[in-house]
Parts: C-alpha cells; sequence; structure tokens
C-alpha cells in the first residue's frame, strides 16, 4: 500500500546554496528540491540535527548572497545528511519570494502540457518520435 501523500502541494526539484542554522553552528548545505511549504537539503559536513529541533534556512545566490532566511523545523533526518525541513513563521515577503521561485520552476502550464517530441529541433532526439524497424536478413 502507498501512504498518502502529506504534501499540500509537490515539491520541485531546485538546486541551490544554503546555510542552516542551528544556533550557534552554520552548516553549509545544498537544497535539493522545495515546495511554499518546506524543503530537502544535504547538508555539506558531518552535523546531527534531531527530529523537530527549531532552524533557520538561508537560501544563497550562486554568488553566496542571501536571498531568503525562512524558520523552519526539522521534519526528518538521516545519517546520510539528508535533512527535510518543514518551513514555519513565514512572514509575507518571504512567501511572496518562495512562490516567485516556485512559479518559475515550475513554468507555465503551457509549458507543463507541451508535446516534448514536437518541442525539440530536426535530428535532436535521434529516435525519439519515429517508427524503427527491424529488418531481418
Amino acid at each position: 500500500m502507498i501512504p498518502a501523500e502529506r504534501r499540500l502541494q509537490p515539491r520541485l526539484p531546485f538546486r541551490a546554496r544554503g546555510m542552516l542554522i542551528l544556533f550557534p553552528r552554520f552548516v553549509d548545505a545544498l537544497l535539493l528540491d522545495y515546495s511554499l511549504h518546506g524543503t530537502r537539503i544535504l547538508l555539506r559536513e558531518g552535523c546531527a540535527i534531531e527530529t523537530g529541533e527549531r532552524c533557520a534556512l538561508r537560501i544563497l545566490s550562486p554568488e553566496g548572497r542571501q536571498l531568503i532566511e525562512i524558520e523552519a523545523v526539522c521534519a526528518y533526518g538521516d545519517t546520510g545528511g539528508y535533512i527535510g525541513l518543514a518551513f514555519t513563521d513565514v512572514t509575507p515577503g518571504v512567501e511572496r519570494a518562495l512562490r516567485a521561485i516556485y512559479d518559475m520552476n515550475r513554468g507555465s502550464d503551457s509549458m507543463l502540457n507541451r508535446d516534448l517530441c514536437a518541442a525539440l529541433p530536426p535530428g535532436a532526439g535521434g529516435a525519439v518520435g519515429r517508427e524503427m524497424s527491424v529488418s531481418s536478413r
């Protein structure tokens, strides 16, 4: 039996640098995916975080500038450094920024419903979209 989806919104793949703040520690992180309600990150160094522990997450630009800082709680963690965070205390400004990033990564409805084969330039897909036959000798 497949467990029911607990998320209010699906997570989208999203790679970005981050900094997990567990006062007094600051731990480098890589964001793997996110939704408007949470994110999954990979910690770059060994760091213990307990389920239910409060923290903050800074999402950084490729140049290392802080884009967003958001309060969170650890929803799950494992020994491999993968951590699930649920966002808490989301301010309207942070919500607008998260929604803009989410919408940009989700794409438009026309992008989501497009015919991928038709979108590829001629010859780019090799055998994609062509019927293949096997001849016998």
